[in-house]
């Protein structure tokens, strides 16, 4: 008798258990606009019936207004998923019921803060939980030393196992063998899964890249580099793809025989800088405070993103520092406003000296730009002693110097007849006076002189002369005319000299061109093809060398003329400037 109590305890536990209720839960509830009003059924006192909507796909759901009876039943409507009650006004509880689930008092004031009004319309989002009913269930898996997972828990395979009835996700796992990973469902009428799993091969694959040289990982494992062509198990892998100034690439591939390829586009993971300092380049460009040893303007074309402090500076100009922030694949353009530092020297002294800054001759002597430093400057002139002079200048310094080394001199003083001639004086140190008339060469520097008189109808004259120091040295010259017709005769005969000469000149030019035509025809001549193409071009090679030859006997005549010309113009002076 005990023995049987005890037996029908069992069967009633469990069948209890296997009829265990689910839960209901409210997931949310809202009071709808004022453009949701009821104004189709009334409560039980008359007004307008507030509604509730209770948004689920569970059918079967009873409802119940806790204290007041609703004289309306609640609907069901497929389409829209959603069950329509209509409640009282001021209604404080809503019980749920289902069979297979615990009922459910939906408290709406003190829970949810909802005072129910008449006529408004309200949306209550109702889940369900079904109880969990455990049943023995077991997997089989050849071979049998793979690792299986159910619902992401280690699942012993080799012996049954409690699962609930219901949907489960297995996944199983063993290296050199296709994954298995999928959803199965555990009832009372199917709880035994078999598993035959099947081997992978190893598949040739080919990773590239666009550029190569890539580092390549398979599951965090570096394998090489693109271009790369290896042997891996067909499967699902993660790959990493590497390379210096390009972003990293993270991918899945999905690695399936024949054969696997796959090229990747890097994308740059640089930027670069343009530094200028217009107007005045060629300063020298400082990033974060190191000299980069380059000059503006120019372009950094490798430069990791970031933050950088960017000045520019040469002897003469420097800029203020800007900062730029640089990101990756942009090309920033840094303008940078040079602000002179230099210092302005002008030197006043003779004519002829010679001034040299740091042993550097000087051609500009006014506004000479120099950087902030010492300088030795000195100033030469020839029969005098160099002077030399040490000069500190600072920033943005102007400074006038005057350096004239003392020179000893003399005077030359010169009368010329007739009165317009042009009187020239050169020194033995390159010194160059000029007149036109008489004239006295005051405070001239001493030494050899060579004085030239001309006129140009007169005969000219030149004298040497010594200058010693404060002295003066007179000098008279009169000059001797030409005879008038002699001299026309010789101007008469100087141009047609030049006219007769010219032409000889054009005709043998002429003569040398057809020259060098005649040849190339004949040349053509001799390599023709054909009969009408070596009659042609010996015809062509007859006529300019006629053409030649036409121009070296015509050139004879103004060649004879030219000559005879030149005779007479030079006969014609002589006798001029002997006055017969």
């Amino acid at each position: 008798m005990k023995k049987l109590l005890l037996a029908i305890c069992i069967i009633a536990i469990f069948t209890l258990s296997l009829n265990a209720l689910g839960t209901l839960r409210v997931e949310s509830i809202k009071e709808l606009p004022a453009t949701h009003m009821n104004i189709e059924k009334r409560d039980a006192d008359g007004k307008w019936a507030p509604v509730l909507i209770v948004k689920t796909e569970l059918q079967g759901l009873g409802f119940q207004n806790v204290s007041r009876r609703t004289k309306h039943a609640a609907k069901y409507i497929e389409g829209d998923h959603h069950y329509k009650f209509y409640m009282n006004d001021n209604q404080r509880v809503v019980k749920i019921t289902h069979s297979d689930y615990e009922a459910l008092e939906v408290r709406l004031l003190a829970d949810f803060g909802i005072n129910v009004k008449a006529q408004r319309v309200y949306e209550l989002a109702l889940t369900n939980v079904p109880e969990k009913v455990y049943i023995p269930a077991n997997v089989t898996v050849v071979p049998p030393n793979a690792i299986v997972k159910i619902d992401d828990e280690y699942f012993n395979h080799n012996k049954a196992n409690k699962l609930f009835i219901g949907n489960h996700n297995i996944q199983i796992v063993l290296y050199g063998y296709q994954t298995v990973s999928e959803e199965i469902t555990i009832s009372e009428e199917q709880t035994l899964f078999s598993y035959n799993l099947k081997e992978l091969e190893n598949v040739p694959i080919e990773i590239d890249s666009e550029p190569d040289g890539a580092s390549v990982y398979i599951d965090d494992v570096k394998i090489g580099e693109t271009q790369l062509s290896k042997y891996l198990l067909q499967g699902s892998y993660l790959i990493r793809i590497e390379k210096k100034d390009y972003e990293t690439i993270f991918d899945t591939i999905d690695i399936q025989p024949p054969k696997f390829s796959q090229t990747y586009n890097l994308i740059t993971n640089i930027g670069s800088i343009i530094v200028n300092s217009e107007p005045e380049n060629g300063l020298e460009i400082f990033i974060n405070g190191e000299n980069t040893l380059n000059k503006t303007p120019y372009n950094f074309t490798r430069k990791e993103p970031g933050e950088y402090r960017m000045s520019a500076k040469s002897g003469l100009f420097e800029t203020d520092e800007q900062i730029i922030e640089l990101k990756k694949g942009e090309q920033k353009i840094v303008s940078l406003i040079p602000k002179p530092i230099y210092a302005t020297l002008s030197i006043n002294t003779h004519k002829n000296a010679l001034i040299k800054i740091n042993d550097v001759e000087q051609s500009q002597l006014i506004n000479i730009h120099l950087e902030p430093s010492v300088y030795q400057i000195s100033a030469s002139l020839p029969k005098a002693e160099t002077l030399e002079k040490t000069l500190f200048l600072k920033r943005n310094q102007i400074e006038t110097l005057d350096l004239y080394p003392q020179v000893s001199t003399g005077s030359i003083q010169i009368a010329v007849t007739p009165f317009d001639a042009e009187v020239e004086l050169t020194g033995d140190a390159d010194e160059h006076f000029t007149s036109k008339g008489m004239k006295k060469f005051e405070n001239i520097p001493v030494g050899e002189y060579q004085i030239s008189v001309t006129h140009i109808n007169f005969m000219p004259v030149q004298k040497k002369v010594s200058l010693m120091e404060n002295a003066i040295v007179k000098e008279e010259f009169k000059l001797i005319s030409y005879d008038a017709t002699m001299l026309k005769k010789a101007h008469q005969f100087k141009k047609h000299k030049w006219i007769s000469l010219g032409s000889a000149g054009a005709l043998l030019t002429l003569g040398l061109i057809s020259n060098f035509v005649a040849d190339g025809y004949y040349s053509d001549y001799e390599s023709a093809n054909t009969t009408s193409s070596a009659i042609s071009n010996r015809d062509n090679y007859e006529k300019w060398d006629n053409y030649r030859d036409y121009s070296y006997y015509i050139s004879v005549g103004p060649l004879a003329y030219g000559l005879y010309s030149w005779i007479s113009e030079l006969h014609y002076h002589h006798r001029a400037k002997i006055g017969k």
